[in-house]
């Protein structure tokens, strides 16, 4: 008995099922709400019968089909269209059209591949190896493909994130398969120029003032790098010199600085009667006025950083701004940035320049947190705190679900209510509901009440598990077993007790103890059957009560 015994968990430790449908081929990959068109070269009075996942969809008059089937036409050349496809329409169609004598005319099976509509990616920056590169930003990219354009035209690249990128060129990204996507923004990393400091630093065409105690009968001698620019009498320098004037508390205005007017100028003032009044030396340095600078995004310490970007940063201080406040940072970087806030930067000193346009870390719209995270069939409850004379706009991933009164929603959409605390419910949530969902109210005089945005994970029910045998390292275990156990979280009961485990399988179980299992993440799954291991007093019978597809029992000798 012990070799049978030994012979059955042998082989039941070497049985592997892989229970894995292939997918196969899609002869049309579309987006939801695409047409899609199918040739079967039909007749008015051929008879069409329909499967979808052999499932009937639809047997009868080719010519009552549109009446039948509202989102679906016929063209004149005897094609079949699906208006805007679903989420629901994914999978194996099958057509056979019959003439009017019942005789079979034509056969045709496709492949039906839906995808939900991407939304614009977003370039972003990243660091590969420590040096900046852009990714193309989508929330997930498994088994996508995508394009690269530099300047518009299309670059030999398909991977999700650009090395080596140039400045000063544009780049823009999009999802090519399985179904394209619009392109997402430009993005540029720009060089710009300035100029740098000096002692008395002015841009061109500013105004300079130089305090000299000036009366109008004063003679001045003005020297600029050593060559005289003006000796006379003060009252005459407006008339010889149109770009400086006097002004009434004696100083010296030099109007619009040019970049000439660079380097030292010495000034010596005398009285009527020739004896020297006073003297004054300047140090004149004139820059090109500083064009705005960028905020560019660069790595420190493999972390990505921002910094203000000019030509040359030398002996140049900045200043930095986060939502049009300044902070306390001069230097030309800036680290530990966050999400979704804006931020600028300009040069202070030497010359202030300009304001850089504003920068901002977006998130993008494929964020990978739900909000709300249910099975296929489940209501939820979105608090919007509106009353039934606002106006609500409602998107989904970008599309308009609904716009009207608050209190037309329930009749314009079927699975939706509204409570007495200005809450929205949706009844039974679809697969075609996944997404994110961006909701606002408005007053009845048009101004905006409120904004709320929701990601909605939705995801299939899981029917209830069952615990199997199985075999790690030779020694028998048992298993949490659904279709893919991907991403899931499982829970372990003992005795009705939860056990602090949440692996899909377990080992080191105890004959005659009753285990349970169930998914608990993403989505909570019904326990499974109980399963035990038991020992009968009479001949130490191992038990499988685990499932009616449980293994037969195996004998073991008493020992």
């Amino acid at each position: 008995m012990k070799s049978r015994s030994s012979a059955s968990l042998f082989l039941l430790c070497a049985l592997i099922i892989n229970n894995f449908t292939d997918s196969s081929a899609c002869d049309f990959t579309v987006a939801v709400g695409s047409p899609v068109t199918i040739n079967l070269g039909l007749d008015q009075t051929d008879e069409l019968l329909w499967k979808h996942n052999s499932q009937r969809v639809f047997k009868g008059l080719v010519i009552t089909a549109p009446t039948k089937l509202n989102n679906v036409k016929l063209t004149t050349d005897g094609s079949l269209i699906i208006h805007s496809v679903k989420m629901k329409d994914n999978g194996d169609h099958e057509f056979e059209v019959f003439l009017s004598n019942g005789k079979s005319k034509a056969k045709k099976s496709i492949t039906l591949c839906v995808h939900e509509k991407l939304i614009k990616p977003t370039v972003d920056i990243t660091c590969i190896d420590g040096t900046p590169s852009i990714s193309c930003e989508v929330e997930d990219k498994t088994g996508l493909t995508f394009s690269w354009y530099k300047n518009e035209e299309k670059m030999d690249e398909n991977s999700a994130s650009l090395r080596n990128i140039e400045r000063d060129q544009d780049y823009e990204c999009a999802v090519e398969k399985p179904i394209p996507s619009e392109k997402s923004n430009k993005f540029r990393l720009s060089t710009t120029k300035y100029s740098s400091a000096c002692d008395f630093t002015v841009a061109v065409g500013s105004p300079v003032t130089i305090k000299l105690g000036l009366d109008q009968t004063d003679e001045l001698v003005w020297r600029h790098n050593s060559k005289r620019v003006f000796k006379g009498e003060v009252s005459r320098l407006p008339t010889k010199l149109n770009i400086a004037k006097v002004n009434t508390d004696g100083s010296l205005i030099i109007n619009s600085v040019k970049m000439e007017d660079n380097g030292d100028h010495e000034f010596e003032v005398f009285l009527s009667n020739g004896r020297s009044k006073a003297k004054k030396s300047i140090t004149l340095c004139v820059h090109e006025k500083p064009p705005k600078p960028t905020v560019d995004i660069t790595c420190i310490d493999g972390i990505p950083s921002i910094s203000c970007e000019v030509e040359d940063k030398t002996g140049l201080t900045f200043s930095w701004y986060k939502n049009e406040e300044k902070i306390d940072e001069t230097s030309a970087s800036l680290r530990n940035i966050e999400r979704d806030q804006d931020y600028e930067c300009a040069v202070e000193q030497p010359i202030p320049s300009e304001k850089s346009n504003k920068f901002r870390l977006s998130t993008t719209k494929y964020s990978s947190a739900c909000d709300f995270t249910v099975a296929v069939g489940s209501t939820i409850t979105i608090y919007l705190g509106v009353d039934e004379t606002d106006e609500l706009v409602w998107r989904h991933n970008s599309q308009r679900v609904f716009k009207g009164l608050v209190i037309t929603a329930p009749t314009k959409l079927k699975n939706v209510k509204l409570t007495t605390d200005g809450s929205l419910i949706i009844n039974s949530v679809k697969m075609e509901d996944n997404g994110d969902h961006e909701f606002e109210a408005f007053l009845s005089n048009g101004k905006s009440k409120a904004k709320k945005s929701i990601t909605l994970c939705v995801y299939e029910k899981l029917i209830k598990p069952t615990v199997d045998i199985t075999c790690i390292n030779g020694i028998p275990s048992i298993s949490c077993e659904v279709e893919d156990k991907t991403g899931l979280t499982f829970n372990w009961y003992k005795n009705e007790k939860k056990m602090d485990e949440n692996s899909a399988s377990l080992r080191n179980i105890e004959r005659d103890q009753d285990y349970e299992c169930a998914v608990e993440q993403p989505i909570p799954s019904e326990k499974s059957n109980k399963f035990r291991l038991s020992t009968t007093e009479d001949e130490e019978e191992l038990m499988l009560n685990s499932s009616p597809h449980s293994p037969t029992p195996l004998q073991t000798q008493q020992t």
